[in-house]
């Protein structure tokens, strides 16, 4: 475990940024469960379904304090920050072989402007990447795979 001083906070940043890489395990009616994965959590976070794997993925995202949102979260503590000391825990090379048993994805969020997210997506397997302007079209993405594999 090692600790990032808040002066190589930018250099870490760059370097694993906001690479998550998340592994389905289930597939069941349109919902998906699985694991979530990013270097700087000691131990995967579980999600169930599609909606609560975005709230935990933007979770990470104010923890780490990247990508910033815009326009900022508002809180009734105005001196109050929740982006924590950065620690990172893994490497992500760590993450590339690993699989879902149903598929796996990463997930690269570029930027979290107008209360949404603008990034792209790569589907372990497949050799395109997929570029996507909000969280709705990535949920459609994800659809399209879940669809794919159900047929």
């Amino acid at each position: 475990m090692t600790e990032i001083t808040a002066c190589s906070r930018t250099t870490a940043l760059k370097m694993m940024g906001s690479d998550v890489k998340v592994c389905v395990y289930s597939c069941d009616k349109q919902e998906i469960r699985g694991k979530i994965y990013h270097c700087s959590l000691k131990e995967p976070i579980d999600f169930r379904g599609i909606s609560d794997m975005i709230l935990k993925v933007d979770k990470i995202y104010d923890d780490i304090g990247f990508p910033l949102a815009t326009p900022a979260r508002r809180s009734i503590n105005p001196g109050e920050s929740t982006v924590q000391p950065l620690r990172y825990y893994h490497d992500f090379k760590d993450f590339a072989s690993m699989e879902g048993e149903k598929f796996a994805f990463f997930l690269k969020v570029r930027y979290r402007q107008n209360v949404s997210w603008q990034g792209s997506i790569h589907f372990s397997g497949d050799v395109s990447s997929y570029q996507f302007r909000s969280v709705l079209e990535l949920m459609g993405y994800i659809m399209e795979k879940i669809e794919d594999y159900r047929t």
